[in-house]
């Protein structure tokens, strides 16, 4: 698994955007700001609540809303 940043074109229901983004080939989930997600696409009220361990272990966080947006890695970072 690795990480990396490199820039990503976010496509949503509402906008189009970019962004620098840290991926993390082992990541279940991909997670950003709602304030920039609200511009994008619509966010939704997830059925169930998703829990978050902070990398260092210690912190914890539980995320209510959800949103959908295409993600576009320029240049691919990984082989195809």
């Amino acid at each position: 698994m690795g990480i990396m940043r490199t820039k990503v074109k976010l496509l949503g229901d509402k906008a189009v955007g970019w962004a620098v983004a840290l991926l993390d080939s082992g990541a279940s989930d991909s997670l950003m700001r709602r304030d920039v997600a609200g511009k994008l696409t619509t966010i939704v009220k997830l059925r169930r609540p998703r829990r978050y361990i902070i990398a260092d272990g210690k912190g914890r966080f539980t995320s209510q809303e959800g949103a959908a947006l295409e993600i576009l890695i320029f240049p691919a970072p990984f082989p195809a």
